[in-house]
């Protein structure tokens, strides 16, 4: 895991995310090269944020409690991503696809998540003041610079777009949480 490649990606989505996107355009084929650097790292960092704010935040420490929670997140963020992923290369089969290969889907996807994961992994040491789905607002920020981004000139299929895109980047992870959370009551944390 390289740190530095994590924190310039993150760093450029927030600061510049034109220009972000813009770059992503083009080098986004090695879906590989970003789920093993980028995004399966910021899970894994999310999810010791998890286990280290339970550990020195509760009373009592309940392992199997944190696990599970752990569990259900990397289930959600995981699941979310392919999921979304597949939705919009079946759909974009259909239609004019925008995005190309699923390679790059994935990479748009997952650009996506990474700074809401983040975003939580910050949130989890804080008390909890139950903010974080607002962080919900960065997946559909980064939504928006995607479709500025591919669709220059094309304004109603940019704003049709960018609808579609973000109910469906926020309600598949937060179905997915659903799912798991009453379909396996075993794993209500």
């Amino acid at each position: 895991m390289n740190i530095k490649v994590l924190w310039n990606f993150i760093k450029g989505i927030i600061t510049t995310p034109k220009k972000f996107w813009e770059g992503l355009q083009f080098k986004s084929e090695n879906k590989d090269g970003f789920l093993k650097e980028i995004f399966y790292p910021t899970i894994g960092i999310y999810s010791v944020s998890i286990f280290l704010s339970a550990l020195f935040g509760a009373e009592t420490l309940n392992v199997q409690r944190v696990l599970k929670h752990i569990l259900v997140e990397c289930m959600t963020f995981i699941g979310g991503l392919f999921t979304v992923s597949y939705t919009l290369r079946y759909v974009g089969a259909s239609f004019s696809n925008p995005f190309g290969s699923l390679s790059k889907i994935l990479v748009f996807v997952g650009s996506c998540y990474v700074p809401m994961l983040m975003g939580l992994t910050i949130f989890s040491f804080l008390p909890k003041f139950h903010l974080e789905r607002l962080l919900w607002g960065l997946v559909i920020y980064n939504v928006w610079n995607a479709c500025i981004s591919y669709f220059e000139d094309k304004r109603v299929e940019k704003v049709i777009v960018f609808i579609l895109l973000s109910a469906l980047l926020v309600v598949v992870p937060v179905m997915i949480e659903w799912v798991v959370l009453n379909i396996m009551p075993n794993m209500k944390y």
